[in-house]
């Protein structure tokens, strides 16, 4: 379900929710709450991983949850900050979400064979290497691709 890259861990369902809290279909939303910066997501301001963890355990979605934070049935800190900073970016939380979203309607059509890395093109390779000012680079493929 998840692959923590640094430590080369697989986390199935179970592991995610015992990780982050939230149900694997709720990471999208726990990454536009309180954002990722390996990704580039900025997320909300005051919302951290405890905040959206509780939120999102509750009502599963960004969509779901209350914009009055009288309204919520879990204890969170700080919650009237929280539902006003909501309110001032759901939209920037929507955005996040989409983003933290993993795509699963692009066709692919690459087949493994298609991504292995057969050489440099003994054309294109040069050229590129004149346009960046690495000319000295040119000759040094190991491998070209038969023409």
């Amino acid at each position: 379900v998840c692959l923590d890259r640094r430590r080369n861990q697989i986390y199935d369902e179970d592991g995610v929710k015992n990780k982050f809290g939230v149900s694997p279909e709720s990471i999208p939303d726990y990454l536009g709450l309180m954002g990722d910066t390996s990704d580039g997501i900025p997320g909300i301001p005051k919302w951290g991983a405890k905040s959206s963890s509780t939120l999102l355990a509750r009502y599963h979605s960004i969509d779901q949850i209350p914009s009055d934070y009288r309204l919520w049935d879990v204890t969170v800190r700080s919650a009237s900050a929280l539902s006003l900073s909501l309110e001032g970016h759901r939209e920037e939380a929507a955005l996040y979400k989409d983003l933290a979203t993993l795509r699963l309607d692009v066709p692919i059509l690459e087949t493994v064979s298609d991504l292995e890395w057969k050489g440099a093109h003994p054309g294109m390779f040069p050229q590129l290497c004149k346009e960046i000012g690495m000319e000295n680079l040119s000759q040094q493929p190991h491998r070209w691709i038969s023409s």
